[in-house]
């Protein structure tokens, strides 16, 4: 009943209904492979593509998506979401930026939805750790493995680390960071 809420038009409703699927599937694996199989994708997706100027839902969507894909972004998180620069046609990029607490690190997150086809789109999340350039300038001198496992890649101000994962081949128990969706519209 709650997937059929997100073919409505009335905002409101729509928030708190992609707001409860985020929820649900936040921590729990059974949801998320539940809500995947009922074609919860495909709805959000097309709620991003529907209504592209509407900053709320848009965020609570991305959010959803990203907890469907496992990652288990908390609302808490404080992420906030902007449109990025597409570099295909029929493709809608969004990133979000997480400060992590310490603040010398935050965490970025990249959304990717790509038209292959009439229909058919590619729902790619990929998830970026980004060390500010104050960490780096304070342990400059100090490229010990310890410090950063990278070492050999010197004191580059925004350097990111890229997790990235196939969805096939890989066991459920792992925790995954990106996940790829194909999904039809």
């Amino acid at each position: 009943a709650l997937l059929s809420v997100l073919t409505c038009t009335n905002e409101e409703l729509l928030i708190y209904a992609v707001i409860a699927i985020s929820r649900m599937s936040y921590d729990s694996s059974k949801q998320q492979e539940l809500l995947l199989q009922r074609g919860a994708v495909p709805r959000l997706v097309a709620i991003l593509l529907r209504l592209p100027h509407k900053e709320a839902l848009e965020e609570v969507c991305l959010l959803a998506l990203c907890n469907l894909s496992g990652m288990g972004v908390a609302e808490e998180a404080g992420m906030i979401w902007e449109r990025g620069v597409s570099l295909r046609p029929g493709e809608c990029v969004f990133h979000g930026v997480s400060p992590h607490t310490c603040g010398f690190a935050s965490s970025v997150t990249l959304v990717r939805v790509s038209q292959w086809g009439p229909g058919q789109y590619a729902v790619s999340i990929e998830d970026f750790q980004r060390c500010s350039s104050s960490f780096w300038n304070s342990h400059g001198n100090k490229r010990a493995q310890h410090w950063f496992p990278f070492f050999s890649l010197g004191s580059c101000s925004n350097m990111l680390k890229v997790i990235k994962f196939s969805t096939r081949n890989v066991p459920r128990t792992k925790s995954l960071k990106t996940r790829v969706f194909h999904t039809f519209l």
